[in-house]
């Protein structure tokens, strides 16, 4: 995939993070926006390498979101965040199973 930082064998440190998330399709653009956000605030966090938000082809209301972040401490801090939490609220009415 283009725009995905790979790492070398001797960076132990990164923290990958994939999540996947599926949305009521009628609301697949109003959770694309959410998305766009938070990546764009994302990829400004300290220790961010990478964030990138994937949507299926043919099925739009399918999402997979990418991060690669420096080290465990970098991506604790941004599930931590205020802003993390927000999108998650705004993505919560969006959602076709919520937890």
């Amino acid at each position: 995939m283009a725009g995905i930082a790979s790492a070398n064998a001797q960076d132990t440190s990164a923290t990958y993070v994939v999540s996947y998330i599926e949305v009521a399709p009628s609301s697949a653009r109003n959770a694309a926006s959410v998305l766009r956000a938070l990546r764009d605030a994302s990829r400004k966090e300290a220790g961010n390498t990478d964030f990138e938000i994937l949507q299926r082809i043919g099925q739009s209301q399918q999402f997979a979101i990418l991060e690669v972040w420096r080290d465990t401490k970098a991506q604790a801090g941004h599930a931590a965040a205020a802003g993390t939490a927000q999108s998650r609220d705004k993505l919560k009415p969006y959602l076709a199973a919520p937890n």
